[in-house]
């Protein structure tokens, strides 16, 4: 009589290299259209708004908004939950440029709809500095930088190509943007930019 859990008859045997990039190449697939359908539909990523308040109030619930924080998320649920994990996928795939622009222009688009004042800072990717808008989304992107007072936060990766910061600096500042430099104090590239 054969016990139910016997697996004597089942095959242990390791995965065949084909078998192995097979699975690699589904895995791609499945995040490039994951991130792709992002692309096609940012409201899916947010924009989520965090107000920015003065830290010297002796009531921080009380005191006045300064400005918006945008921040994106992922697709819940999906190796792409967490915004990070979502930017580390699309940078494997070549993606966070059109990704970065997509929230971006969405991101201008709700905080006019919504009536937002004050500063809106959010974060441009590395990837797109430089890189001209697209088409498809010239209109929010227009709308935006005429209408809304932005502070481009730059991160830590923003300075691993000096001349390509410099160059986006100068740009962001030419469409009237402030530049903030955020969590860099303690990084080698931090200290580029305290310079």
């Amino acid at each position: 009589m054969r016990d139910s859990a016997d697996t004597s008859r089942v095959s242990i045997a390791p995965l065949r290299p084909s078998d192995a990039l097979s699975a690699g190449l589904d895995e791609t697939r499945r995040t490039r259209e994951l991130v792709e359908a992002l692309i096609a539909q940012p409201s899916r990523l947010g924009p989520d708004f965090v107000p920015i308040r003065r830290l010297d109030a002796t009531a921080p619930s009380l005191a006045p908004v300064l400005g918006w924080k945008a921040t994106g998320r992922g697709e819940h649920g999906t190796e792409v939950a967490d915004t990070l994990s979502l930017l580390e996928k699309a940078a494997t795939l070549g993606l966070v440029e059109r990704l970065d622009w997509a929230f971006r222009c969405l991101t201008f688009d709700v905080a006019l709809d919504a009536g937002l004042t004050g500063e809106l800072h959010l974060t441009p990717e590395p990837e797109t500095f430089g890189g001209a808008c697209p088409p498809r989304l010239a209109v929010s992107w227009l709308r935006g930088r005429r209408a809304l007072s932005v502070c481009a936060e730059l991160h830590a990766d923003a300075f691993d190509d000096e001349a390509r910061l410099v160059s986006a600096v100068e740009e962001m500042q030419g469409w009237g943007w402030q530049v903030v430099y955020a969590d860099v104090v303690g990084s080698s590239s931090g200290a580029t930019a305290l310079r």
